[in-house]
């Protein structure tokens, strides 16, 4: 199962519509700011599931905080990550996600990219979907692959093409 990966967007529609068209992927992530971003692009691919949390910058109340799932025998648990002060560190968003058996945590929030593994819990970010918003960080997407009991990560820079 794969998985196309997103956060932070910030209206950029767009770019997530060039890469999941490309990717063709079986699922999507959109993990806040913006959800408005998020059901456009659900309403581009109705055929492929899609599961978003709200951001920081989000003011809709219709979508969750956080948000577990379980995929391809994973157990996954998506948030934008401010509610757990990541800007900080990830030792509170790490906490949480161990004590619910979780074998991930998706977040975002910060606009950079991390990737790391603690406790056997990993902890992934995508960096920041959008292109529009002026950042130090490259525009990234993440791509998680859940194949045989096992995950695989890879993050992807943004291409020019896919603006």
């Amino acid at each position: 199962m794969k998985i196309a990966v997103f956060s932070d967007t910030h209206f950029d529609t767009e770019t997530m519509r060039r890469v999941t068209e490309k990717l063709r992927p079986d699922a999507v992530f959109h993990l806040g700011d913006m959800v408005p971003d998020a059901r456009a692009l659900h309403a581009a691919f109705p055929g492929i599931p899609l599961y978003h949390v709200a951001g920081n910058n989000d003011h809709d109340r219709d979508a969750e905080d956080t948000l577990e799932v379980e995929l391809g025998g994973k157990r996954l648990l998506l948030t934008h990550g401010h509610l757990f002060s990541v800007e900080r560190g990830t030792a509170e968003l790490f906490q949480y996600a161990h004590a619910r058996r979780c074998d991930a945590a998706l977040f975002g929030h910060t606009h950079e990219a991390f990737a790391r593994c603690r406790r056997g819990v990993w902890l992934l970010n995508p960096g920041r979907g959008g292109r529009r918003m002026p950042s130090p960080y490259p525009a990234t997407y993440g791509v998680l692959t859940l194949e045989d009991g096992r995950m695989r990560w890879e993050l992807v820079e943004t291409a020019e093409n896919d603006v």
